[in-house]
């Protein structure tokens, strides 16, 4: 029973069109992070005066998929395997204590790669609308975390389709769908 990979963590440059200088971003959990809850990220750094105008965050010339993981819609490659030693070396190390913590607010290692994202800024956005963004972050996140949780590193390119998909696949297998 081999434990999951940790997260990768995601460092993200936001660069904005309007004359705002640009934003860095660690992103912890990419895998249960989306778009909406990054924009709702955003909006806690921008000054009172864009907080509540429309975002629209684009990587790559795309626009982002508000309700994508963004670790898909970023199409990230899965994590590194963990830079720890071999099982047979578990003897060589006798260090006590916890590994420590790693510190989000730090600085990424200069070799670690950092993924720019342009954040276009737009119209003003009514309360109901702001609300029903940070409603919907909240949903779709916690959708995608306990989809994380019932699926560990499942392919997050790969997905199941619904039965229906499965009906056309395995005929056989499902007729008794369809004589119902």
């Amino acid at each position: 029973m081999a434990n999951p990979l940790p997260e990768q963590i995601l460092y993200l440059i936001i660069r904005f069109t309007a004359s705002i200088p640009d934003l860095p971003l660690s992103i912890p959990s990419p895998r249960t992070t989306t778009t909406l809850s990054l924009k709702q990220l955003i909006r806690s750094h921008l000054p009172p005066s864009h907080a509540s105008n429309r975002l629209r965050l684009i990587h790559a010339g795309k626009v982002l998929a508000d309700t994508a993981a963004l670790s898909s819609s970023l199409r990230l490659p899965p994590p590194p395997p963990p830079r720890s030693s071999p099982p047979n070396d578990a003897s060589h190390s006798k260090s006590k204590g916890k590994a420590p913590v790693r510190d989000l607010s730090a600085p990424p290692d200069p070799h670690t790669p950092r993924l720019y994202i342009h954040c276009s800024i737009s119209d003003e956005l009514s309360a109901a609308d702001l609300a029903a963004e940070a409603a919907a972050a909240l949903a779709s996140e916690a959708a995608l975390a306990r989809q994380a949780t019932t699926k560990p590193q499942a392919s997050s390119a790969h997905r199941p389709n619904p039965n229906n998909a499965n009906a056309h696949t395995n005929a056989s297998g499902s007729s008794s769908s369809s004589g119902s």
